[in-house]
């Protein structure tokens, strides 16, 4: 009977553990990618930042064109 109670409490024991490491791993995992999500919202803040100042000849430089006047970019 002992023995069978131990048995019971060592169960509990490793699945209780094993629920709060599944759960701080989530929770560690989620912060991450919270983290980057935010990171990539500014660096795409900074980039669309840059692209409004450009004018149109600027543009199409960026994008690997060739400005042909007066307004085609080829």
């Amino acid at each position: 009977m002992v023995v069978f109670i131990c048995q019971k409490n060592s169960i509990f024991f490793l699945t209780f553990s094993h629920w709060q490491a599944y759960r701080a791993g989530a929770v560690s995992e989620r912060s991450a990618t919270l983290t980057r999500s935010i990171d990539l919202i500014r660096e795409r803040s900074k980039t669309n930042a840059e692209i409004k100042r450009l004018d149109a000849a600027g543009l199409c430089r960026k994008l690997d064109g060739r400005w042909v006047q007066p307004d085609t970019c080829e």
